[in-house]
């Protein structure tokens, strides 16, 4: 992701390395948040693509969102994003 053409500026990215487990969260604070949510879901759908073939990650590429808020852009893969979805806008929203 090319960071320059989107007016980041800050951003987070947390992912599982070595696990069977896909789990993804990316937030990113833009001065043009509807370039960023659109560049994320992207991400989103190469997640798709890339993992449609073992059925674990599928499940949870396929249950992966993507929200802005305040700013902020986010992706949260994992097999049942709803608790980190609250839990990132509770903290957004706190700011």
């Amino acid at each position: 992701m090319d960071f320059s053409q989107y007016g980041i500026d800050e951003f987070s990215v947390y992912q599982q390395a070595i696990s069977v487990e896909l789990s993804e969260i990316v937030i990113v604070h833009s001065s043009q948040p509807d370039k960023t949510e659109a560049a994320l879901t992207q991400r989103r759908e190469a997640l798709i693509k890339q993992y449609s073939f073992y059925p674990e990650q599928k499940e949870s590429a396929e249950n992966s969102v993507v929200f802005s808020l305040d700013g902020y852009s986010v992706l949260i893969a994992a097999k049942e994003p709803s608790a980190a979805v609250e839990a990132v806008k509770t903290a957004i929203s706190a700011v």
